[in-house]
């Protein structure tokens, strides 16, 4: 009985210390694996104090762009979304390190000492690129696709795209604002002018053509569809069907604009051309949210 109770205490202690080192071996690990995320952190730290420092002419040029050109006010706001995306997903991400993502940095680096402001945004996708596989391998880098991509948005559209999508935007725009209005006024065209009854009212040009709209629009159609839209047709249908609304809502714009116009009070046409085009991009923002909100789109 003795000898029993003794074999019990002494398997009891070795279970006890096979205990003990599997927790020493997890605190070990875990501490391994912080270490890791640490040392990550000082390396993103002093990678992105380089990127910055390197890329520090292509990040005025494009902050500029969104200040001064109003076809990419919007795009100030897409880095902080894909970066808060990808954040968001890499929370629970293990630190893998991959060499072949530094041979991604070394090529983006070198495609960025050529002089189109273009080559230099495609450089700087692949530093992104190159980095999140550098740190934290493909597997990661697959999950955060979208959000890669989705950078795009916020480049500015070459000189020759927007005159010539705008353009084109601009005669859509005119001739549903002419539909709209025609019962009601005796409007007409006059070189770069809407007239009524003969008389010119308003210049039209490039602004008027909602460009800065539709592109918005398609940027938050497209996050909106892939955040909360899992069946693929309506994703689709989502994205779709943006640029017309934008047109729709870009022709009731000019419409209203006529109608100021006609007001001959140049302060009150002038703030209202000035902020009506930002208004539409935060009102089709609610809109999305409010029919995401009434069940309308949710899965």
């Amino acid at each position: 009985m003795a000898d029993s109770c003794a074999w019990v205490g002494i398997l009891k202690k070795k279970k006890s210390k096979r205990k003990k080192k599997q927790k020493l071996k997890e605190l070990l690990n875990d501490n391994l694996n912080k270490f890791k995320k640490d040392k990550v952190l000082i390396y993103g730290i002093l990678f992105s104090v380089a990127v910055i420092l390197i890329y520090l002419g292509f990040f005025s040029w494009l902050f500029f762009s969104w200040l001064s050109n109003p076809y990419i006010n919007y795009g100030i706001m897409i880095p902080f979304i894909s970066a808060y995306l990808i954040y968001k997903k890499s929370e629970n991400a293990k630190v893998e390190i991959n060499p072949y993502g530094l041979f991604l940095i070394i090529f983006a680096v070198f495609l960025f000492f050529f002089s189109s402001m273009y080559i230099k945004a495609l450089s700087f996708m692949l530093l992104v690129i190159g980095l999140l596989i550098y740190f934290l391998g493909f597997e990661f880098f697959n999950k955060v696709r979208f959000e890669i991509l989705y950078l795009l948005f916020m480049i500015p559209l070459p000189e020759m795209f927007i005159e010539s999508i705008g353009l084109r935007l601009k005669d859509v725009s005119l001739s549903l604002t002419f539909a709209i209005l025609s019962p009601f006024l005796d409007l007409g065209l006059s070189s770069d002018y809407i007239t009524l009854s003969g008389e010119r009212i308003l210049r039209y040009g490039l602004p008027c053509s909602g460009l800065e709209s539709f592109l918005a629009f398609l940027a938050f159609s497209v996050l909106f569809a892939y955040l909360y839209e899992k069946k693929i047709w309506r994703a689709i249908l989502l994205v779709s069907v943006s640029p017309f609304i934008a047109i729709f809502f870009n022709s009731i714009r000019l419409s209203i604009l006529v109608f100021v116009a006609m007001m001959n009070i140049d302060i009150i046409l002038t703030t209202f051309h000035l902020t009506s085009g930002p208004f539409l991009v935060v009102l089709y923002g609610i809109i999305l949210i409010f029919l995401y909100r009434r069940s309308i789109w949710k899965k």
